[in-house]
């Protein structure tokens, strides 16, 4: 699996499937104990979606408000 802010890698995994897997991290300019947040509260979505025929996972940061 690939885990990346970048849009370039989840449109590639759309197009050409998998592998590599691809976990795309929308959650904006932030910092890297924030991103191991979004992950770390996303294990079983990630668990879930090692074993599925999907090639992207999106995650998101929900911004307070």
């Amino acid at each position: 699996m690939i885990v990346s802010k970048d849009s370039d890698f989840a449109q590639q995994s759309l197009l050409m499937g998998k592998p590599p897997k691809v976990i795309w991290l929308r959650i904006g300019n932030c910092t890297t104990a924030r991103a191991d947040l979004v992950l770390r509260n996303a294990v079983a979505r990630i668990r879930t979606f090692e074993n599925s025929e999907e090639s992207c996972l999106v995650l998101t940061y929900p911004r307070p408000g």
